[in-house]
C-alpha cells in the first residue's frame, strides 16, 4: 500500500510538468556521432547519461538511454530498449570506464545492455551495493567498488584515462522521502524487472582526467545525483590543483549551491558547467522535451544562466565540443 501511495504522488507531481520558457537550451549536434579527435566531446542523453571522448579515449556515465513512460515506471517492467540504444549511442570501441553515480534505474538501467558493447578491457565503477545488484546479470567486465577507492586514482589499462570516485549524497524526492532507497548487502536471486528494485546504494561523484604522457589534457567533474551541495575539502584541493575544463552538475545540486553560496562564481566547479538531470525523463525520445519539475527547475535554470553564460543546459541527444 505504501508503495502505491508513492506512485500516486509521483503521478501527481510529474503530471504538472510543463514546457520550457526563457531558458537557453543547447541543441547543436543533435544525434551527431562523436568523432575521435583531440577535442573534448560530450554527448548528452539525458539525466546523467553521457559519452565523453578525447582522442581515442572514452568514458560513459550513468547509462540510461532507454525511456520508460511514467506508467511503465510505476506499474510495468523495467528493461532496456536495444533499438533505441543502437540508434542513439555513438561508437563505444574506445570506452575505458563506465561510471555509475548510483543504482536507481534512471542512472543505470542500460548497464547490462552496454556491457556487451564496450571493449573487454573496459572497467565498470560503482558502489558495492550496485555490484551486488548487477550480479544476476552476469556482467563480463571488471567491476571496481567505488567505496574502496574514494579519493584514489583508478587508471585504465594503458594509463590514458584515470578516474577518482568521490562520496556524495542524494536528496529526498519529496516530503523527506527517498524513493527506492536501500543497499544490496548480497546479490538478489533474480535479475531486476521493476524500477523499485533498482536501489540507490552509496552515492558517488567522479573526477575524470584524460592523460597524455601522464599529464592532464582534459579534466571533467561529474555530479549526476540530486545531491545537496556541500564543500568537500579533498575535492576542493584537487580542483585547485587543476580546475576542471567542464563540470557536469545536477540542477538540484546547483540550486542548493546558489542558496548556500550565492556570491561564489561557477568556477567553483569548472571553467564551464553543464546542467544535467533537468528534463522530464518519463517522455519518449520523439516527444517534446519538458522540465522535470516546473516550479523548481525553471527558476533554477533561469537564475544560473543569469548568473553566467557559462552554464550550459543541453538537449537530449546533443553533442558539445570543447578545445
Amino acid at each position: 500500500m505504501q508503495q502505491k501511495f508513492f506512485y500516486i504522488l509521483l503521478l501527481l507531481l510529474f503530471s504538472h510538468c510543463n514546457g520550457i520558457k526563457n531558458i537557453h537550451i543547447w541543441q547543436e549536434g543533435i544525434n551527431h556521432p562523436l568523432t575521435f579527435n583531440d577535442s573534448l566531446q560530450i554527448k548528452y542523453f539525458g539525466v546523467g547519461c553521457m559519452q565523453i571522448t578525447s582522442g581515442k579515449r572514452q568514458v560513459i556515465t550513468d547509462p540510461f538511454i532507454s525511456r520508460l513512460s511514467l506508467i511503465q515506471t510505476a506499474f510495468g517492467k523495467a528493461h532496456s530498449d536495444f533499438l533505441e540504444i543502437k540508434k542513439r549511442l555513438s561508437s563505444t570501441e574506445h570506452t575505458s570506464f563506465m561510471l555509475i553515480g548510483h543504482g536507481h534505474y534512471d542512472h543505470a538501467l542500460d548497464v547490462p545492455a552496454l556491457d556487451s558493447l564496450i571493449p573487454s578491457n573496459g572497467k565498470i565503477v560503482g558502489s558495492y551495493s550496485f555490484k551486488n545488484q548487477m550480479t544476476p546479470f552476469n556482467l563480463n567486465h571488471e567491476f571496481i567498488v567505488a567505496e574502496t577507492h574514494f579519493y584514489k586514482w583508478i587508471y585504465c589499462t594503458d594509463s590514458t584515462v584515470r578516474i577518482m570516485p568521490i562520496p556524495s549524497n542524494h536528496a529526498p524526492h519529496f516530503m523527506g522521502i527517498r524513493l527506492y532507497h536501500g543497499q544490496y548487502e548480497k546479490p538478489p536471486k533474480k535479475i531486476l524487472t521493476k524500477t523499485s528494485q533498482w536501489k540507490d546504494g552509496t552515492i558517488v561523484a567522479f573526477l575524470i582526467d584524460f592523460l597524455n604522457n601522464l599529464q592532464i589534457e582534459h579534466r571533467i567533474f561529474i555530479q549526476t545525483s540530486s545531491a545537496s551541495y556541500f564543500k568537500d575539502l579533498q575535492l576542493e584541493k584537487e580542483i585547485k590543483y587543476r580546475l576542471p575544463d567542464v563540470a557536469v552538475m545536477n540542477y538540484y545540486t546547483l540550486q542548493s549551491w546558489m542558496k548556500k553560496y550565492s556570491d561564489e562564481t561557477h568556477e567553483t566547479f569548472g571553467k564551464q558547467v553543464i546542467v544535467c538531470h533537468w528534463e522530464n525523463f518519463f517522455r519518449k525520445w520523439h516527444q517534446p522535451v519538458r522540465l522535470l519539475k516546473k516550479w523548481q527547475c525553471a527558476k533554477t535554470l533561469q537564475l544560473l544562466q543569469k548568473k553566467s553564460d557559462q552554464f550550459i543546459v543541453p538537449m537530449q541527444g546533443s553533442k558539445l565540443s570543447f578545445k
